[in-house]
């Protein structure tokens, strides 16, 4: 059941890389034991959907490791809300 989610991944753009521990690889392996935990198809179509998006984000940023996504990172690279955004 496991190997079920690695040709949808293709078609995301996500696969294994050479790099064990970077985030693509670590994506991989999350998707693959939401399948190993029982998890549905489609959480996992969703998961995956997300996943991507936001891999292309870090991409655009230069981040590729796991250990590089951290609060300061994230926040610096964040878009800034417009003002008054979230008042009522």
């Amino acid at each position: 059941r496991v190997r079920r989610v690695a040709p949808r991944l293709k078609h995301y753009g996500l696969l294994r890389t050479a790099d064990e521990r970077g985030l693509q690889t670590t994506m991989v392996d999350f998707l693959e034991a939401l399948e190993v935990k029982h998890f549905t198809e489609a959480t996992v179509e969703t998961r995956a959907t997300s996943l991507c998006f936001f891999l292309r984000w870090c991409v655009e940023r230069s981040l590729r490791r796991p250990e590089e996504l951290t609060r300061p990172t994230i926040s610096y690279s964040a878009p800034t809300p417009p003002s008054g955004a979230g008042m009522a």
